[in-house]
């Protein structure tokens, strides 16, 4: 190679290769980026771009991208917003947590600004069986409840004893998943380590060291007969008629246990477990089973929450939201109207800060996130943030930027 000298563009080691290549390129929609772009391709094609040598390289490195600048097909299209990002930008990393309220695996595409439900959730691998209450069938919403208080039965039992059994945290979490997994009757088919063992094992994990510090002794002090027949009646108390869950019911169910039984790292491990398969993991375990003879009749539901709800008035004239349906078990209510440049809101309380129902809630319809807040039962001072899965509340005010539709799960606290 001749010497070179000068600050142009490096000369290559061979002038004109053989073969050639075609890519691809995006560029920013606008005049002057692409007065830019267009200018510094042309640069190729000029000699006093090139370094000099004495073998006047850069006049026939010109002639090369002369031709390749010829043979450019300046046909350009346009792309949306989604598809440019996605085909002409770096993509943001993928985040991962497990969301404080659902206690569910979540992922952000856009560096954590919004979160979703995670593509690796178990519940979304879960292929729901018909429900075994249905036309031309025997079955009751009982025999589905003794199924899945069968089934948490055998969890309770899978998990005391691989805690006796595993040497370590991640032992256990692996055992634990494998048996959540088996009672979902979903199929592992890479073996003990596969993503999906290892994504619900990820999701139980704090869970999994508190029960480890436990240890089995205390675990098996924890699981009387009591406990378990007052999942049972939880159960009993919330499924669906045709025996299984909607989100709604689980939530309810959810709450209701952890509001009812004492707290320990025994029923932490058990719920956490069922939740990695939420409503349709439970009403999978309900649809299913040996279906042995409940008495169901002797669960008191209590016939929910029968206090009144009502919209509220912050300011004179301002009704924010409106109930559509109401019973002693749940709340249908939507926005009307936005509240100038603050959003949507539904607004509602009991009238009495000592009359309160336990409450938590699902979003029906909505384009954005909705955001609560609630007065506990007794206090006039706000709380935002996690009200699922449940508070003692009397007073309930939902937020967002869109329209939306709620509903609350109530009962007695």
């Amino acid at each position: 190679m001749a010497k070179t000298y000068g600050d142009g563009i490096p000369i290559p080691d061979v002038i004109d290769p053989p073969d050639s290549m075609e890519m691809t390129l995006c560029i920013p929609k606008n005049r002057d980026h692409m007065s830019a772009f267009f200018g510094a391709l042309y640069q190729l094609t000029l000699w006093q771009s090139w370094q000099e040598d004495d073998a006047h390289s850069g006049a026939e490195l010109a002639k090369v991208w002369w031709r390749y600048y010829l043979s450019w097909n300046r046909t350009m299209s346009e792309l949306d917003c989604e598809e440019g990002m996605s085909k002409c930008c770096v993509p943001n990393p993928e985040l991962k947590r497990i969301d404080p309220v659902s206690e569910r695996p979540q992922v952000s595409y856009d560096n954590g600004a919004t979160w979703q439900q995670s593509p690796d959730d178990t519940e979304s691998k879960i292929t729901l069986l018909p429900p075994i209450v249905r036309s031309g069938s025997p079955k009751t919403k009982c025999d589905a409840a003794t199924n899945a208080i069968q089934h948490i039965n055998e969890l309770i039992t899978a998990t005391g004893e691989n805690l006796t059994t595993a040497a370590d945290v991640f032992s256990l979490g692996i055992a634990i998943a494998e048996a959540a997994l088996g009672l979902f009757l979903v199929i592992v088919s890479a073996g003990t380590l596969s993503p999906l063992v290892i994504g619900l094992a990820t999701a139980i994990w704090a869970a999994a060291t508190s029960v480890f510090a436990l240890g089995i002794d205390g675990y098996n002090a924890y699981w009387t007969t009591d406990k378990q027949d007052l999942i049972f009646c939880k159960i009993v108390c919330n499924i669906g008629e045709n025996g299984q869950f909607t989100e709604a019911q689980y939530q309810a169910f959810r709450s209701q246990v952890k509001a009812a039984l004492p707290a320990s790292p025994a029923l932490d491990i058990v719920m956490t477990t069922i939740n990695a398969g939420g409503a349709q993991g439970l009403s999978q375990m309900a649809s299913y089973g040996s279906w042995a003879t409940a008495d169901c009749d002797s669960c008191d539901c209590g016939g929910g929450c029968s206090t009144e709800w009502h919209i509220s008035e912050p300011n004179p004239g301002d009704v924010l939201g409106v109930i559509l349906s109401q019973d002693a078990n749940e709340i249908v209510a939507q926005t009307t109207n936005p509240q100038g440049g603050s959003g949507w809101y539904v607004y509602m309380d009991t009238g009495s800060m000592d009359n309160c129902c336990f409450t938590s809630f699902e979003v029906l319809e909505s384009t954005s996130e909705v955001s609560p807040t609630w007065y506990p039962c007794g206090s006039t001072s706000f709380v935002g943030g996690l009200l699922n899965p449940g508070a003692c509340t009397w007073t309930l005010v939902f937020n967002s930027a869109a329209p939306f539709k709620v509903r609350v799960i109530k009962a007695p606290c």
